[in-house]
């Protein structure tokens, strides 16, 4: 904007001197947000046989500074289980905003394939709102299988904050880096009659 002596009006007199000069321009500059990321469970447990939406990984995502969403996240599984284990295509993540809990979650994305051990798997193409100044709580699980192989495990491993990907490229991901693993889990089918040694 350039100001001139024209935009100025006087009781009395007329104005002298040279054009003002102009304000220097201004840029609105996008604020990044941090998010605070940290891995809140479960803690090592076991399998209850041919049960649905077992908890293996629990995970809080703080934002501030701006808001953001949570795009994709991928983990990585560990144990000496075998998918024949679970019930196939039911790795499924949840969003609950008041807790880590999955009574009053929603349901992200759709349900994943299982993968054997050691390997990664995905929720992707995601857009789940972390407002700036509050706590999301995702969980991810899976259903057990009517007939598991007694004595396997299964966890979450460590994950890098590289895998958890937010809307804006600039977030500053904060928090132990990388989160914490999810309690391994034992596979305890229930014992038949036949099986108890009197």
């Amino acid at each position: 904007i350039v100001n001139t002596s024209d935009n100025f009006q006087f009781s009395t007199g007329s104005p002298t001197g040279m054009p003002l000069t102009s304000g220097n321009a201004q840029t609105f500059g996008v604020v990044n947000p941090s998010v605070a990321i940290t891995a809140t469970g479960p803690g090592a447990g076991m399998f209850t046989v041919a049960s649905s939406n077992a908890i293996v990984y629990q995970l809080s995502l703080a934002a501030t500074l701006n808001s953001t969403d949570l795009s994709s996240i991928t983990l990585t599984t560990a144990g000496t289980y075998t998918t024949a284990d679970f019930v196939a295509n039911s790795f499924r993540l949840w969003y609950n905003p008041l807790s880590s809990a999955l009574t009053g979650a929603t349901q992200l994305g759709t349900d994943q394939s299982l993968v054997s051990s050691g390997s990664t798997f995905s929720f992707s193409g995601l857009s789940q709102k972390i407002t700036m100044g509050s706590t999301g709580f995702f969980l991810v699980t899976v259903d057990v299988a009517a007939s598991p192989t007694r004595g396997h495990t299964f966890s979450i491993t460590s994950t890098p904050h590289s895998q958890i990907v937010f809307s804006h490229a600039g977030a500053t991901n904060t928090g132990i880096d990388p989160a914490r693993l999810g309690g391994t889990q034992v596979f305890t089918p229930i014992v038949t009659a036949a099986e108890v040694i009197l």
